[in-house]
């Protein structure tokens, strides 16, 4: 019985990413020792990976990093990488060979294996490794690993990010929060507009009883001050329109008048008063009249 994962999705999809991305993989490896792991109390095969192999060794990290995310439980996992305590140098796969082989080796991975408290690469043996022949078998018939990486890798990240979306949050409980929400901030938006929109009409009819209150207040003080100022300026004109002009001449006064004697009735002689008071002695002649004289 394999290890149970934290959801069974997450680990058949595990298995597909694993199977296309390292289908039909072939790398150069040596064997170094078969090594005692203590967590299985059994031996493994340690065969180390070859440096000019980057694209698989971070292919099998990739995958190694998707294993432990997925498992409640960190199972075994036959893929080590420099620094790890207890093995050896390099990036190393722990796995079971069908025969024993020294030296460096042609290797293809047939499929990775889930077992008890282990996860490990299953490996064929092609051929031994040649440096005057450093031809791939099998080249012309694989498939291109770094093409499928990117598309598997892609694919399994699409369906486990709607997978945690539809089991995190697509739930009934959710569902059943968001409408209440919903409700609740619906009825909080119209609630706040009705009181906002009472209260600036209360305030704007408060404004306007404050404003026709100062304006009856402040209407005869204006009206004072206008005619105050009026009167300043009107009297400021009359200074300046007397001082352009100069003083007023005084019209002549004459003390003596021309006497009339009362008792002359008809057609008193006028010309001989005023030849007399101007000192004129030109003749004219004397008009007769009738003399009234008063009875006694």
């Amino acid at each position: 019985m394999s290890e149970e994962t934290s959801n069974p999705f997450d680990r058949s999809y595990i298995q597909r990413y694993a199977k296309g991305i390292l289908r039909d993989c072939i790398f150069v490896g040596a064997f170094k020792e078969k090594r005692y792991v203590g967590c299985l109390k059994d031996y493994r095969h340690v065969i180390r990976i070859s440096l000019e192999e980057q694209d698989l060794i971070k292919t099998l990290l990739k995958l190694k990093r998707r294993i432990e995310e997925c498992y409640l439980k960190k199972p075994w996992i036959g893929i080590t990488e420099p620094g790890t305590i207890g093995a050896p140098e390099g990036f190393n796969l722990w796995v079971v060979l069908p025969e024993e082989v020294l030296g460096t080796y042609w290797y293809k991975i047939r499929k990775l294996e889930f077992l008890d408290n282990e996860i490990r690469l299953k490996l064929d043996i092609l051929r031994p490794f040649k440096e005057n022949n450093g031809s791939r078998p099998g080249v012309n018939d694989a498939v291109s690993t770094d093409m499928n990486t990117i598309l598997n890798d892609l694919q399994y990240r699409l369906k486990e990010n709607i997978y945690l979306v539809y089991r995190d949050f697509l739930t009934v409980s959710n569902f059943k929060q968001t409408i209440v929400f919903l409700f609740a901030l619906v009825a909080l938006i119209v609630g706040s507009t009705i009181n906002a929109i009472h209260y600036l009409l209360e305030y704007l009819l408060k404004l306007m009883r404050e404003l026709s209150n100062l304006v009856r207040a402040f209407t005869p003080i204006f009206n004072n001050l206008l005619n105050f100022f009026g009167k300043i300026i009107f009297g400021l004109y009359n200074i300046i329109v007397s001082l352009s002009h100069g003083a007023p001449k005084p019209q002549p006064v004459y003390n003596n008048y021309i006497a009339v004697d009362p008792r002359v009735l008809s057609h008193p002689d006028y010309r001989a008063r005023y030849n007399q008071y101007f000192g004129l002695n030109a003749p004219y002649p004397q008009q007769k009249g009738i003399t009234l004289t008063p009875l006694e």
